[in-house]
């Protein structure tokens, strides 16, 4: 009896094992952040210009280049996705990785916009401009906000 208790014991465990690590089919975690960044920003690609990707075809035309990019297929993104599902603590440690990255571009981008902002040297409400060449005569408009 007791050998019958040892051997299912150990059975279990035999059966259990490889439930734990991932299967070599399924994306590195690497792998999953990267792709899953360029999806994403082919969703908000997709939601901000509705207008491009009309048509059921343009969106997926998009993200098969991005399967492309990647070079691997829509089966083994979906296959990763659903053993990252079951597996949500890895799922988890990728998205936290993946908001680090979007912080960082959401800063780059704000800090571009800062930038080009004070290059603008005129003031949107008001125009100079010279008539007649080689003379000194200026006139500036101005416009009151009302």
């Amino acid at each position: 009896m007791y050998k019958q208790g040892v051997f299912i014991s150990f059975l279990l465990f035999l059966f259990l094992l490889p439930a734990c690590r991932k299967p070599s089919w399924v994306l590195s975690e690497k792998q999953m952040e990267d792709l899953l960044f360029d999806i994403h920003l082919a969703d908000a690609e997709i939601s901000n210009s509705f207008i491009d990707f009309r048509t059921e075809k343009q969106k997926q035309d998009l993200y098969a280049s991005v399967f492309e990019k990647h070079k691997i297929t829509q089966e083994q993104f979906d296959t990763s996705l659903v053993w990252y599902g079951k597996n949500l603590s890895k799922f988890l440690e990728i998205y936290d990785k993946l908001n680090e990255r979007y912080s960082i571009v959401a800063n780059d981008i704000a800090a571009k916009i800062d930038r080009e902002k004070k290059q603008v040297t005129p003031p949107l409400d008001s125009v100079e401009f010279n008539l007649w060449k080689g003379q000194e005569y200026e006139f500036v408009f101005s416009f009151r906000k009302e």
